[in-house]
Order: structure tokens, then sequence, then C-alpha cells
């Protein structure tokens, strides 16, 4: 083949890679739309695979177990094994609190949350020595659901979690008003209890706002 047929070839094929690579290039710089990509880390335990011990609890179920109160609730559960106290215990030197002790320890060894954030420890501590969450400080009759980690959660949780975990659900996206009542006596009408409870929320998704009042006597 003369040379320059040759040095022709070259030149056309030269042309036909810089004419792909422009195509390709401008095919490449075409502005396009990216959805919007958020990743979020929390420690805070969401779906627990099936062989994680947890007990739900809704509120129908609460609410058929005839408890006055959060702490009168957790008293008959099997899960509530270790030493644990009343708000009408007289050596107690917490008046009026009530606390849960999971799988027999103490109960500074279980982590009680309010829609999966901390709550203050009570004032008064069990024994001078012991601190818990008071459960008669949250209102029975807001609760929508309650969820018990029957295992240890201190790898996620702290020290405060070796017994378990017991995370409370308040009501979400509630609009309007609850009201209930209720009296108890035995036979001889010697042991009558009271109860009430007022809840009344307005919830504004527009907004992202929401506002829940709760009154409860026991």
């Amino acid at each position: 083949m003369p040379l320059s047929w040759k040095a022709f070839f070259r030149s056309f094929f030269l042309t036909i890679l810089t004419a792909a690579g422009a195509e390709a290039q401008d095919a490449v710089s075409d502005p396009f739309e990216v959805d919007h990509l958020v990743v979020t880390g929390s420690n805070i335990r969401s779906d627990s695979p099936p062989w994680v011990p947890e007990s739900i609890f809704t509120r129908e179920s609460v609410e058929r177990s005839g408890a006055d109160s959060l702490g009168d609730f957790f008293r008959n559960l099997p899960q509530n094994s270790g030493p644990t106290f009343t708000e009408n215990q007289n050596d107690s030197l917490s008046p009026g609190g009530s606390a849960i002790a999971l799988r027999g320890l103490s109960s500074d060894a279980t982590l009680v949350l309010l829609n999966g954030r901390r709550l203050a420890p009570y004032p008064f501590a069990q024994n001078g020595i012991t601190a818990f969450v008071d459960l008669n400080s949250i209102p029975l009759a807001a609760i929508r659901q309650i969820d018990i980690l029957r295992d240890g959660a201190s790898p996620i949780y702290g020290s405060d979690a070796i017994a378990g975990v017991v995370n409370v659900r308040f009501l979400e996206k509630f609009d309007g008003a609850l009201v209930n009542a209720g009296y108890g006596n035995t036979t001889d009408t010697d042991a009558s209890e009271y109860r009430a409870s007022i809840v009344s929320g307005y919830t504004d998704e527009r907004r992202g706002f929401q506002a829940v009042v709760v009154a409860d006597y026991f």
C-alpha cells in the first residue's frame, strides 16, 4: 500500500475516534437531576430481629389489665423480677416513687426511655444509693405502646441497661380528647380506689406541630 494511503487511513481513523470521544463527553456533561440522599445514624433500636427477647404491650392490653398507674401495670409482669418498691411502701426512702427491675437485678440496671429518650432520675434515690426513673411520673392515659427488651443492652445504652430497656411510647398525631374515670372497692367496702384521666391533643401536620395535655389521678 502506498504511503499516502496509509497516512489517509490513519488520519481518518483518528478523526472517527476524536468525534466519538467528543460525543461521549457531551453526553456526560449534560445536566441531570439527582435525588437527595440522607443518611441518618442512631443508637436507638428500631425493628428488632425475631430472635431478640422483646415484649410489646399495646394500649389495649394495658387498659385490659385494670392497672391504675404504670407502676401498677409493671408490678404484675413476670419480667419485673428484681427488688422493686411501690409508692405505698412504708420503708422506702423514695416517697411516692415506683420502679421496675428486670431479670432479678436492681432498678438502676434497667433503663427507662420515653419515646426513645432518657428520663431524669427520681430526686430521692432508693436506699439512698439506687437511682431510678419514677414510673408514676409517666401518665398511663397517654401511653400508646410499651416495649420491653428482656436482655442486656449496655453496648448500646451504657451500664444502666445491663438488665434491659423499657421504652414507653406516647400517643402520636392525636386530635381530640379522651376522658376516663373508674372506681373500685372490695365486697367489704374497705379498700376503695379512684381513678380519672383526661387526654387532650392537637396536631398540625402542615406546620409540624403537636401538643398533648394529660391529667392523671389515681
